[in-house]
């Protein structure tokens, strides 16, 4: 199977079986008998809960889900979260089960908590692996076969808000987020990818501390007012940081596509007021670094940004106070559970 840039992969029995039309037997019988939590039905612990998405022939991510693969009648909500750069899709998943508890969202909300595994994280067999970087700005894998990451998330959105969706036929929104490197993947997705196909399901898109931005252009906030930078970094512009030398899933987007996206699609951008440290995770690089000197400043100076572009209306930005850079306490906070669940 040859990877391609945002459009779909063909169409496998697999996704039958993965949303539960016809046979649902196949690679995703194994996961219809795990344990579920008592009172609501539901999946929640992530051992227990997770699954193998297969796409195609040659290849697999592993996933953890609360409702997959049979499903619910009475979902009108889905949560897609992506993990950060340690490819800790289980305690993303117990993050979010545990925000979802709070709000009484068990029942009819399904969660969903794929990994995109780094090579250096060990993957064997048919898993795709992505190189550190490149998993979370859509590069393609590095094998077993070469398939961008975003074409990835095209496919497990297709799944869920795609034109036909018959295991969840009430479904009514559709929320991805991402944390760190998952906020830097949901952003980038946000303005190139597929996302819901089927036009009645509201996609909503919440960034959340990620370490840089995708600027749309060459101008940067610098001393308070917008301008391109003068010193010498001549990747400051490049992707993932602007839309020069784009990967192919990007290219084939576009640059207007990818404007347009940004603009109109409904988006949160939300940072935790206390996110200032500048450790290891943070991306000290010379193109970061021009974005602001640590995540607040950089969430503040995007803000900023974005307001001199009229036609960009649909994102809001948001500090939660007291917050540093914590999933959990991200995932936890009423703010956030009112944008993923309300």
């Amino acid at each position: 199977m040859r990877a391609s840039g945002p459009a779909r992969l063909p169409h496998r029995p697999w996704l039958l079986a993965l949303i539960g039309v016809g046979a649902a037997a196949g690679p995703w019988s194994a996961c219809q008998s795990r344990p579920s939590s008592a009172s609501t039905g539901a999946c929640t612990a992530p051992t227990q809960c997770a699954g193998r998405l297969p796409l195609g022939d040659d290849a697999v991510i592993e996933f953890h889900g609360s409702l997959w693969p049979t499903g619910n009648p009475q979902v009108r909500r889905a949560v897609v979260i992506v993990h950060g750069r340690r490819g800790d899709a289980d305690r993303y998943f117990e993050h979010l089960v545990a925000a979802a508890r709070v709000e009484g969202r068990l029942e009819n909300v399904v969660l969903i908590a794929p990994r995109f595994r780094a090579r250096a994280g060990s993957p064997g067999g048919k898993e795709l692996h992505w190189s550190s970087k490149g998993w979370k700005q859509g590069d393609r894998s590095v094998a077993p076969t070469r398939l961008s990451s975003f074409a990835v998330m095209d496919e497990i959105l297709a799944a869920l808000c795609g034109k036909s969706r018959a295991q969840f036929p009430a479904l009514e929104t559709l929320v991805l987020v991402g944390h760190s490197a998952g906020g830097q993947f949901v952003q980038r997705y946000l303005a190139a990818g597929k996302g819901c196909t089927d036009p009645s399901v509201r996609a909503r898109y919440v960034v959340m501390n990620p370490s840089s931005y995708l600027y749309l252009d060459a101008r940067r906030v610098i001393a308070g007012g917008l301008g391109i930078p003068a010193r010498s970094c001549g990747a400051f512009n490049r992707y993932k940081y602007g839309l020069e030398g784009m990967n192919r899933y990007m290219r084939q987007a576009g640059a207007a596509r990818i404007r347009a996206n940004v603009f109109e699609r409904e988006a949160y951008y939300l940072v935790g007021s206390d996110d200032t440290k500048r450790g290891k995770s943070l991306d000290r690089s010379c193109a970061g670094d021009l974005q602001g000197p640590n995540r607040l400043a950089r969430h503040t100076n995007y803000r900023t940004y974005h307001r001199q572009f009229p036609r960009w209306r649909a994102s809001r930005f948001e500090v939660l106070p007291a917050i540093g850079h914590s999933a959990g306490k991200m995932l936890l906070h009423d703010r956030t559970r009112q944008i993923l669940f309300r």
